[in-house]
């Protein structure tokens, strides 16, 4: 990780390190992607969320794969872009307990919700829809 972290584009390697699957420990990777604020991490965190397996974070409790999760969302809001709002919207929708349970699916949405109000200013609540609209009207500049 120091190595990746040394490079000229840091955020190019961690974000590599998802794909690697000698590297286990997802968890120091998706931290780092949350400091670093790229906007590059937005599409590769939240097909992370969206599509690995449940036992991707190979993490050693469910304390660890929450943190993990955790990470990865402030990863992809930390890039405070449109792409990030709207990847934010649609894992409203994506049960990332799966990946464990020491948060549940309802307290996933409300992190993922507090992420969305401190970005925009807007509440909708747990409501994908509601935010999926305000995002339509915002794009057709309303």
């Amino acid at each position: 990780m120091l190595l990746a972290l040394g490079e000229k584009d840091p955020a190019k390697a961690v974000i590599a390190m998802l794909d690697e699957p000698t590297w286990k420990d997802k968890s120091l990777a998706l931290y780092e992607l949350s400091r670093l604020r790229d906007a590059r991490v937005v599409g590769p965190v939240a097909r992370l969320l969206c599509e690995a397996a449940d036992d991707y974070l190979n993490a050693d409790s469910e304390l660890t794969a929450t943190q993990a999760v955790e990470y990865a969302l402030a990863a992809i809001a930390g890039a405070g872009t449109k792409e990030s709002l709207h990847a934010l919207v649609d894992l409203l929708r994506v049960d990332l307990s799966r990946f464990g349970a020491y948060i549940d699916r309802e307290g996933f949405r409300r992190i993922i919700a507090a992420h969305l109000i401190e970005l925009t200013g807007e509440s909708f609540g747990l409501d994908a829809d509601a935010w999926r609209n305000w995002l339509e009207t915002q794009a057709e500049g309303k």
